[in-house]
């Protein structure tokens, strides 16, 4: 199983790390269900807030430093994907596609991984 990791305060300056600087494109509270995003290497540092990504196809997507928190990511496929140092706290990963993924250095307190395929998925110095 995924071990929690780290301390309050790393939490703390990894968030703080996490939200200073530009961020990249906004797609805060949006509806993307079933949207494609394959292969999209424009997803650093994206804002994808409390957005409905049901069913959405994020395979090989850089999506590096991006704000994925309390994001609804239920079956969506995320294959491949660089999540490295993303914020993913409260994100739902239910029946998600995560082989092969990226998630090193991520925060993932509170996220939801019910039913995820997680083969291969890299969760060095991820805080689950």
């Amino acid at each position: 199983g995924l071990q929690a990791v780290g301390t309050a305060a790393a939490v703390t300056a990894m968030t703080a790390t996490l939200l200073s600087g530009p961020t990249g494109l906004n797609f805060d509270h949006q509806s993307l269900i079933e949207e494609d995003f394959s292969g999209r290497s424009d997803l650093v540092r994206a804002v994808f807030t409390k957005s409905n990504c049901q069913g959405a196809n994020f395979a090989r997507t850089d999506m590096t430093q991006a704000n994925l928190e309390d994001v609804a990511f239920v079956k969506a496929d995320l294959s491949g994907a660089n999540l490295t140092g993303v914020l993913g706290t409260k994100t739902k990963f239910i029946s998600a596609d995560l082989t092969d993924a990226v998630l090193v250095e991520g925060n993932f307190v509170g996220a939801m991984f019910d039913g995820a395929k997680v083969d291969g998925a890299d969760f060095t110095d991820a805080l689950v």
